[in-house]
């Protein structure tokens, strides 16, 4: 039997909720097992202390105080604010979109006509868009003469730059 199950089983008995043959058994075990006989002791300690701390007054049970409740003849909430209230919260809210309109900063407008229109799309096919070979191969570029080696030493350091060889 394992602390926890002699812990729960001691517990029961504390309360009274164990049958007289499990009562019989715990006590049949406890005196055969020199380390249930402590556990048995440091718990029945720890029972008799709660039970102590928790019966300051253990045949007094104070009633509870009633319950606060609304009066019955109240009316709802939407009719028992006051009509100044009303009006100080939907000129609240009239204002504040007044203003915000008012001071917000006006945006820029663009000319439509000094945007140049697309006259050239690119024919790069989706599965070259991020290929090296397509961007250096372009003519005039003069990549294609030497070939550059990335080494990595570390994901945290800069990678060595080189030629292939």
């Amino acid at each position: 039997m394992n602390t926890e199950s002699l812990e729960r089983l001691l517990i029961d008995r504390h309360l009274g909720e164990l049958s007289d043959d499990a009562e019989c058994l715990l006590d049949e075990f406890i005196s055969n097992s020199p380390e249930a006989q402590a556990a048995a002791v440091a718990i029945s300690a720890t029972l008799r202390t709660a039970a102590r701390a928790m019966s300051v007054h253990p045949n007094e049970s104070a009633p509870l105080p009633p319950l606060a409740s609304l009066p019955a003849d109240l009316p709802p909430l939407v009719f028992r604010t006051s009509l100044a209230r009303r009006f100080a919260v939907a000129a609240a809210i009239v204002l504040s979109f007044w203003l915000g309109g008012r001071l917000h900063a006006p945006l820029p407008r663009i000319n439509s006509d000094a945007i140049p229109p697309i006259t050239q799309i690119s024919d790069a096919s989706p599965e070259n868009v991020w290929s090296l070979r397509h961007h250096s191969s372009r003519p005039g570029s003069n990549r294609n003469s030497v070939a550059t080696h990335i080494q990595w030493t570390s994901p945290v350091a800069k990678p060595l730059l080189g030629e292939r060889s």
